[in-house]
């Protein structure tokens, strides 16, 4: 329920420079699982989240298992790459001890290269291999600070954007990341400085049904 006469303060989520930040995340790439992009999960001298690494869509080595929500997306009895070029961290699974019914706008303090990446979310009614994505747009070599709205997530299934889409439960949470598949080989760059909850009244937020 919402309570219009009332704002909460800003809720920091993820702080990039947190010392044990990195004991909070895993990082994966089609690299663990038969192809050769790699990727790099480090908090920087600056105290930011750095994701970087270099995509390839060829593939090559046999796969070992990962762990961690972009994992569910690749490990199988018999894994299997049929897309390469990816890359993806994720959190591991946590429970707010907040509570964030009066939150409904993510805010991404982030640094990119200028590739397109995706913010990821998955909540506890989703299988391991589904998740809520939404696209993640910045100018190159700028710090940024982004706005995702709910309306903004889709339902993605093992990498292939779901045809209908329910609508994604803002308060069961579950696991949070980011990736980045955009087709392209090369290297790619980009910092994660925070990411914040804030209410803004004219938001509509919608449970699933």
């Amino acid at each position: 329920m919402w309570f219009l006469d009332y704002k909460p303060p800003e809720l920091l989520w993820i702080d990039g420079s947190e010392e044990n930040i990195l004991d909070k995340f895993w990082s994966v790439s089609d690299g663990d699982v038969g192809g050769n992009s790699k990727c790099t999960l480090e908090r920087s001298e600056e105290g930011h989240l750095r994701f970087h690494g270099n995509l390839q869509l060829s593939i090559n080595h046999q796969p070992e298992q990962k762990q961690g929500l972009l994992a569910s997306f690749f490990n199988s009895p018999s894994p299997k790459l049929s897309k390469p070029g990816f890359a993806g961290f994720s959190s591991k699974p946590f429970v707010f001890e907040e509570d964030i019914d009066n939150y409904n706008v993510i805010l991404l303090r982030i640094k990119t290269d200028g590739r397109k990446y995706y913010f990821n979310i998955q909540t506890e009614s989703l299988p391991g291999d589904s998740v809520f994505r939404a696209q993640v747009q910045t100018t190159p070599g700028k710090w940024q600070t982004v706005k995702l709205l709910p309306h903004h997530f889709r339902l993605v299934s093992r990498g292939v954007a779901c045809t209908s889409s329910p609508r994604m439960n803002w308060r069961c949470i579950r696991i949070v990341g980011m990736a980045i598949s955009d087709g392209k080989e090369g290297p790619f760059d980009m910092s994660l400085e925070s990411c914040s909850l804030i209410y803004d009244e004219s938001v509509e937020l919608v449970d699933d049904t």
